[in-house]
């Protein structure tokens, strides 16, 4: 954009200039009197076929969108996108029990925190045959040095489309302030036009806040920055390790545009392979929320039954209550003070939680 060029109302100005009436008594027109394209008749939109398959990957990614999968450190993230890319390079119908939509049976991985060398160990790691090597090798291509991202990716769709790039990490590709909204979508707007103009789905690897870490609630209003990132996606997807197995994972939509309120009540539970893949397992009910009154109470309770804390957190990991032994340890130890709240005066010792 040219710096003196007035910036669109798309990438987040507000232009608060007066507008000169008299330029819009005469409709603009084009020079064969038809209307500017840019207003759409809805009357197009009666008639136009709709698509039926909205999804790249059923009930998780839109096609041509923009999505986000997030998540604690460590939970792989890398790894899923990984599988997908290379799922779709191969023209895989389904991944994980769930279909895939293909146009171009082509991906991208955008990788800013791994080398090529980091590549190279992770792709021989596969056990991919020689057929399927020749297959991925010629359909899916990745780019480690993302220096004029947008100008690289503009030209390579153009001739060479793909139904799926990923970037990985988004933290490292965002310049400027990741709590300004305004900075974010003037980030995405490129990104948004691409999606539109050659169907392709774009697919953003994030951080969690602080706050979303320690929340073991999936939810959209985990993700690290501002309001706008979330607003930006037509999906966010959270995946998080199981408390009491390190190689199964849980996958969640926390928020999906055109997903049922039926699959965002369920967990797709997959498990870590030998071969850094993960293999479906279930489709699963969310576990119900417990209010944490009722969380105290029954640490209370186990706790006065005479349980360890090390037997109390295994007990409530297995009933679907992620808590580490020391949150379970502060939840007896304010029991504790608030049920024996007492202080001394020369003459008396007096019990305060009957004021209480």
């Amino acid at each position: 954009m040219n710096i003196n060029e007035k910036q669109s109302p798309d990438a987040g100005a507000v232009n608060n200039e007066a507008l000169n009436l008299e330029e819009f008594k005469q409709p603009p027109v084009t020079p064969n009197g038809a209307r500017d394209k840019r207003l759409i008749s809805v009357f197009d939109l009666f008639n136009e076929k709709v698509e039926e398959e909205m999804f790249l990957w059923e009930n998780l990614i839109p096609a041509g969108s923009l999505v986000t999968i997030a998540g604690p450190s460590d939970s792989g993230k890398t790894m899923l996108a990984r599988q997908l890319c290379i799922a779709i390079a191969k023209g895989d119908s389904h991944l994980l029990n769930q279909q895939l939509n293909l146009i171009y049976k082509k991906s991208i991985y955008v990788s800013t925190e791994d080398t090529k060398r980091d590549w190279v160990f992770k792709m021989q790691k596969l056990n991919l045959s020689k057929e399927e090597k020749e297959v991925v090798g010629n359909n899916m291509s990745i780019v480690v040095e993302y220096e004029n991202l947008v100008q690289l990716l503009t030209k390579e769709l153009a001739t060479y489309p793909v139904d799926l790039v990923v970037f990985d990490v988004l933290t490292d590709l965002l310049a400027g302030d990741l709590n300004s909204t305004t900075n974010f979508r003037t980030f995405i707007k490129p990104f948004k036009a691409l999606a539109a103009l050659h169907g392709t789905s774009f697919l953003f690897i994030h951080h969690l806040s602080k706050k979303g870490e320690t929340n073991n609630t999936p939810s959209k209003i985990n993700l690290l920055g501002a309001s706008g990132i979330e607003a930006s996606m037509r999906s966010v997807l959270e995946l998080r390790k199981d408390p009491n197995d390190g190689t199964i994972r849980t996958l969640k939509v926390t928020k999906g545009n055109y997903v049922s309120e039926e699959i965002k009540k369920k967990l797709l539970k997959i498990k870590q392979t030998e071969n850094f893949t993960y293999e479906c397992m279930d489709y699963i009910q969310e576990p119900f929320k417990i209010e944490r009154t009722e969380v105290k109470n029954k640490i209370e309770e186990l706790h006065n039954s005479g349980m360890s804390i090390r037997n109390i957190e295994k007990k409530l990991n297995g009933e679907g209550i992620s808590l580490k032994k020391t949150a379970i340890y502060e939840i007896i130890k304010k029991a504790r003070l608030n049920y024996a709240k007492i202080f001394t005066t020369k003459n008396q010792v007096i019990d305060t939680t009957q004021y209480k």
